[in-house]
């Protein structure tokens, strides 16, 4: 995936943060038709990033709230 790609799904899924990540490729090719995605390199790339667990990303997002 390019860096382009990384960000937005990036994006994505800190909107969505308990989506599946089938979920997050249909919005992705319903935002952005051009984008071919594979399960299983979103997978890996959530894990890779720590961003498959919906509960560390909220916590993530209020602790930088409150600093």
């Amino acid at each position: 995936m390019d860096e382009e790609t990384l960000l937005l799904l990036t994006q994505l899924r800190m909107k969505l943060p308990s989506a599946t990540v089938p979920h997050l490729i249909d919005e992705m090719k319903r935002f952005y038709p051009e984008i071919k995605l594979n399960n299983s390199t979103v997978y890996r790339f959530l894990h890779q990033n720590d961003l498959m667990n919906p509960g560390s990303i909220a916590i993530a997002t209020k602790a930088s709230f409150y600093m």
